[in-house]
């Protein structure tokens, strides 16, 4: 049986659903440079890492400029703004569609911001 940490999204990325043991990468939100990588590990058993202090998943943004919290407003602006550059629809495929469902209600309900290094 695949062991995967499933698709979520953090406050600034949605994530895919991640193979149990591997580093998921997405750009920097908003950055522009396309070279920088945001970074979360998938646990051998499946699950995001946690850090200890916040108990919030761990996710590795030393290196994007993101120096402000941005309203709820921006991040739906800047989700639309990275659908209409998608090649293809999220609606593609059933379990994109879901993940890409599930972004947008944490979006529209409660954003968690957090850098969580």
């Amino acid at each position: 049986i695949d062991v995967f940490c499933p698709a979520t999204f953090d406050g600034w990325g949605c994530w895919d659903a991640t193979a149990a043991g591997e580093v998921a990468e997405i750009p920097c939100p908003s950055d522009g440079n396309a070279s920088r990588k945001v970074r979360k590990r998938c646990s051998e058993n499946g699950y995001w890492e946690i850090n200890l202090d916040t108990k919030e998943e761990k996710v590795d943004y030393r290196e994007c400029n993101i120096n402000v919290s941005t309203g709820d407003a921006d991040l739906l602006f800047q989700v639309i703004e990275e659908l209409v550059n998608l090649e293809r629809s999220p609606y593609t495929d059933p379990q994109t569609a879901e993940a890409f469902e599930i972004c947008l209600d944490t979006v529209l309900s409660a954003p968690k911001f957090s850098s969580g290094t």
